[in-house]
């Protein structure tokens, strides 16, 4: 789900043979010029990415080295072409599903974890800077580890970075507590009008997927959750530091294995059903047993999660993890209402979590 840099994902040994055929023509016999597919989806990342497909053939023929054939398929298929690594260049784009440079790294760099885009990149070393930089505590050695792997993506160049979106709000001059976030998340709850005191009109160029925070896993349904439902901590608007929501404080062991949280003990859900550790804890658990698409953020590094408590929260992890933190403040850590299906996927439960708002219709 992710559109916030959007990536040419090239298979190394493609990228190799087109080069090889190059090099061994006769110096006076005209070079041929390399043939690409470029894949990409219409509707998944919106009304854009046909545009964004053209321009990049356009650009690559203008070399005058490179012959392009534009390809598409709907979004299952595409995904499906791409763990088969049957695409010799696709657009995928990219959200940060936490603020951390892990995300940004890990996923497409680290072996077994990039089997989604379907490419064989898979480099011992690079696996073992990641690891480090994911585990230290301290920040200075995290930003050093950070930077070897930098230099080492931009010598390996398994992916290419092409675009870093903008958020862009226009609003009337009567609306006021428009906040720019890095999340990229648009926080409904901030905004008010001075004219209108009731209601406030939005309009967006995207819709939401699913309402079940256990299998959505794109932009503008992660912006939806987060203005009807909401986790642990939060961040606060218009900055990357994180603060307490649901949660009032927490603590970690000395190992950084063991987070226990300690919940406000005024949590509603949006009917006014109390909302405690319990509930908390059967919604992680709902995530991990449903296996959806962003189920990873929560079976990947948690071992256990159990209620000491009504208000006390503890997670248990597999290994120490600096940024788990940030981790809560994604959606499928948000607690939902029990009227959520126990395990299985519950894509129209309007019945939704903890939040500013509410589904009405």
């Amino acid at each position: 789900m992710k559109k916030v840099y959007i990536l040419a994902i090239l298979v190394a040994a493609v990228l190799l043979l087109g080069c090889a055929q190059q090099a061994e023509q006769p110096q006076k016999e005209e070079a041929k010029k390399l043939k690409i597919e470029l894949w990409w989806t219409p509707t998944h990342y919106g009304d854009t990415e046909k545009d964004l497909a053209q321009v990049l053939k356009e650009q690559l023929e203008a070399t005058g080295m490179i012959e392009v054939e534009l390809k598409s398929a709907e979004w299952s298929t595409y995904t499906d072409y791409a763990r088969k690594g049957a695409m010799m260049a696709s657009l995928f784009g990219w959200y940060p599903d936490y603020l951390d440079p892990d995300d940004y790294t890990t996923p497409f760099l680290k072996c077994t974890a990039n089997n989604w885009l379907g490419y064989p990149y898979c480099d011992p070393e690079m696996d073992e800077l990641l690891e480090k930089a994911s585990t230290a505590t301290s920040m200075e050695e995290r930003e050093q580890l950070y930077k070897q792997i930098q230099q080492k993506l931009a010598e390996d160049a398994p992916i290419i970075p092409l675009i870093q979106g903008k958020l862009t709000i226009v609003a009337k001059d009567d609306i006021k507590g428009i906040t720019l976030d890095p999340t990229m998340i648009f926080r409904y709850y901030l905004v008010y009008s001075e004219e209108q005191k009731d209601t406030i009109t939005i309009g967006v160029t995207d819709k939401i997927t699913e309402l079940d925070p256990a299998n959505a896993y794109d932009f503008y349904t992660w912006e939806i959750m987060n203005n009807i439902m909401g986790g642990l901590v939060r961040y606060k608007p218009g900055t990357t530091e994180l603060e307490p929501y649901l949660a009032e404080s927490w603590d970690v062991s000395d190992d950084g294995l063991v987070y226990t949280f300690h919940l406000r003990q005024d949590l509603k859900f949006a009917d006014g059903t109390p909302c405690k550790a319990q509930d908390v804890v059967r919604s992680i658990k709902r995530v991990m047993t449903i296996q959806g698409d962003p189920s990873w953020l929560v079976t990947d590094f948690v071992e256990d999660v159990e209620a000491v408590d009504d208000y006390t929260v503890k997670f248990t992890l597999k290994k120490p993890t600096a940024y788990f933190v940030s981790l809560l403040a994604t959606p499928p850590y948000f607690p939902v209402h029990p009227a959520y299906k126990a395990d299985e996927i519950d894509p129209d439960q309007t019945a939704g979590g903890v939040g500013p708002y509410k589904i009405v219709d």
